[in-house]
């Protein structure tokens, strides 16, 4: 006899649902800046990754010369890339805070992204969200310190971006 399978209209309802499961898990907080030393200049990123008040990931970069908004982006992009090393399956939810007003509005779509070289990394920054619900807040300057201080390490310190994120951003 073939087993049969028992479909419901109400999937969340069945039993042993994994739902309440997942909306039990806390978001993912990133906090991201870029930082540019002249506009273009030495740039840098900074990224800072926290779930449940406890810290996943502190990291920062050196970019080269590029302008503070090119840098506001790839801090979002290497945050991303962190992202979706470390999240588990049930952590889905991310809330991105920025101090860059533009870069908030771009993301929640307000605003077109009028930028080439942002316009070009917006497939790249779409493909890493992907399997994330990313929620984007602009935060003030003075609340983003710890991705600012991050950002200005990466300058100073010259820090070497991961070998296979570079190779991601290497035709921006």
């Amino acid at each position: 006899m073939k087993p049969t399978t028992q479909t419901s209209i109400f999937p969340e309802h069945q039993g042993n649902s994994t739902n309440s499961k997942t909306e039990q898990v806390a978001p993912i907080i990133i906090y991201i800046d870029g930082a540019s030393r002249g506009n273009p200049g030495p740039s840098g990123v900074g990224v800072w990754l926290s779930s449940n008040n406890k810290d996943i990931l502190h990291t920062n970069g050196f970019l080269g010369i590029k302008t503070n908004n090119q840098a506001e982006y790839l801090a979002l992009a290497l945050a991303l890339f962190h992202l979706k090393k470390i999240a588990n399956k049930e952590q889905n939810r991310v809330i991105i805070r920025s101090d860059s007003l533009l870069l908030v509005k771009q993301m929640r779509g307000e605003y077109a992204i009028k930028n080439p070289f942002i316009k070009a990394l917006a497939p790249l920054i779409a493909t890493l969200k992907m399997g994330f619900t990313c929620t984007f807040q602009h935060v003030p300057r003075e609340k983003n310190s710890i991705a600012d201080a991050e950002a200005n390490k990466g300058i100073d310190n010259r820090a070497e971006l991961p070998v296979e994120f570079k190779k991601l951003i290497s035709h921006y």
